[in-house]
């Protein structure tokens, strides 16, 4: 899954890096870079162009001066991204749910060792504050 993962996030910054890199865009363009925001690669654009690369833009910079646009080339690669990294959350959680089951049905002999644990130690003098 997490390799899955790597090969959409690198399919995205291959894309969004040849255009960026075009001379096209050179002009559009307010940064060359591209940036994740909101689960989502975005390139910053200049506000008054903003419209000449089709895309989604997902934000505003507070100047105002720069648009964050997500280029229609990536949107379906970013939507399998997303798709992947909910699917991996899933997998996460289902995971942490059965590690957590199966400490919990071993509540008794893990408690039964803590306090044998506390009587050794206090035997031993380990227990002493100095």
């Amino acid at each position: 899954m997490r390799r899955l993962l790597r090969e959409k996030r690198q399919q995205i910054l291959n894309r969004l890096d040849s255009m960026i890199k075009s001379h096209e865009a050179e002009r559009l363009i307010q940064e060359p870079l591209s940036l994740s925001g909101m689960a989502r690669y975005v390139i910053p654009v200049k506000v008054e162009l903003r419209r000449e690369l089709k895309g989604i833009v997902h934000d505003i910079s507070n100047t105002g001066a720069t648009a964050f646009v997500e280029p229609i080339v990536t949107v379906d690669l970013g939507n399998e991204l997303r798709e992947a990294v909910i699917e991996e959350q899933r997998e996460v959680e289902r995971i942490l749910g059965a590690l957590s089951a199966a400490i919990g049905a071993e509540e008794t002999a893990i408690i039964r060792n803590l306090h044998l644990v506390a009587e050794i130690d206090l035997a031993t003098g380990q227990g002493q504050v100095c």
